[in-house]
């Protein structure tokens, strides 16, 4: 799928290279997956996870200092409804709180595209053509 992590990935090259990336294909599989209920869930060592929580103790969880809110914000309040962990809330701007788990779908979903990252390698966006906002926002519900 496409790496949409903005601070990792420069979206115009992901969007670029979408076509190589069999999406059609992988969804299938995907789904097929779900159906047969497989599940890939890859259990950590003892080690990796006492290193998890070490790295959650010492970490600065306040993420959220790195979200700008320009101007052009109208209070729509897609941000506050994609979020999966409601970690936003809208009066006439978005206000982060701290639970934030870098899912980035504020950002991306953003139709006025007034939320930004500090670090973004550029302002592009990637909108998934095979999931509608509706679907995202449903499914936090």
């Amino acid at each position: 799928m496409i790496d949409n992590y903005l601070p990792g990935f420069d979206m115009n090259k992901q969007i670029q290279g979408q076509a190589k990336k069999n999406i059609e294909e992988n969804l299938e599989k995907i789904i097929k997956d779900i159906e047969e209920g497989r599940k890939y869930i890859k259990k950590h060592t003892i080690i990796m996870e006492g290193i998890r929580v070490l790295a959650d103790k010492f970490y600065d969880n306040t993420f959220e200092k790195n979200f700008s809110v320009d101007n052009n914000c109208n209070g729509c309040k897609t941000c506050e409804r994609v979020c999966p962990v409601n970690n936003i809330k809208v009066d006439k701007k978005p206000v982060f709180n701290n639970n934030c788990q870098h899912c980035l779908s504020c950002i991306h979903n953003c139709p006025k595209r007034s939320i930004s990252l500090k670090k973004e390698k550029n302002k592009a966006r990637f909108l998934n053509a095979n999931v509608t906002l509706k679907e995202i926002i449903d499914s936090n519900n």
